[in-house]
């Protein structure tokens, strides 16, 4: 991103804090420390009780001038879509915050635009279904997270489609149905497992 381009934004940012705020809000940049020619941030801010608290729309750049990174801040914490690029821009992930806490979904995506995993956060916690994808864009794997650990069914595909294994976990342990495929969908063994033991039967 040329330096026109930054310009350009950080225009745009206190045109928006002028129409929208007091005079006690400002847009802060900083600049690499290596090249204090190339802008590393624009974050907006208040100024409250003589403490700068950001608030407000914030960009971030690679050193390379390309954009890493756009969000918001609520009194400093993290709120609202935050966006990730690559250096070359392609979208690399998106994340929903709620006062510095992860809430709502979260996509991650592969260099190619492909969706690497998709999944739900609830009070910084992973939480319900998520989805794993291959670099090719195929499913991997489905997952269940109760707070934060695995719990439930863990499914595995190739990417021929056909499962690759099916596992029970209680509390990010495998405890329960445990099952191996060939790539050509037959069953390969199977058992009851907790841990790394099988019990109650076992067979391939």
């Amino acid at each position: 991103m040329t330096k026109k381009h930054h310009l350009i934004l950080l225009l745009l940012l206190v045109i928006m804090v002028s129409a929208n705020s007091q005079s006690s809000n400002y847009v802060d940049t900083t600049y690499f420390f290596k090249d204090s020619n190339r802008i590393e941030s624009i974050i907006e801010y208040d100024i409250s009780k003589m403490d700068s608290i950001k608030n407000g729309n914030a960009i971030f750049f690679y050193v390379t001038g390309s954009l890493k990174q756009t969000g918001f801040y609520n009194t400093s914490e993290m709120h609202g879509l935050w966006t990730t690029y690559y250096p070359d821009g392609k979208l690399m992930r998106t994340s929903n915050y709620n006062n510095a806490q992860k809430n709502g979904e979260v996509v991650s995506y592969y260099d190619n635009g492909n969706i690497k995993y998709k999944g739900v956060f609830q009070d910084d916690s992973l939480t319900g279904e998520m989805r794993l994808f291959y670099y090719t864009g195929e499913l991997k794997e489905t997952r269940f997270y109760k707070g934060n650990s695995l719990n439930g069914i863990t499914t595995g595909y190739y990417q021929n489609a056909n499962k690759s294994y099916v596992f029970n976990f209680v509390d990010s342990v495998k405890n329960g149905v445990f099952k191996r495929y060939y790539p050509s969908g037959k069953l390969h063994e199977e058992g009851m497992i907790k841990g790394q033991s099988f019990y109650d039967y076992y067979k391939s």
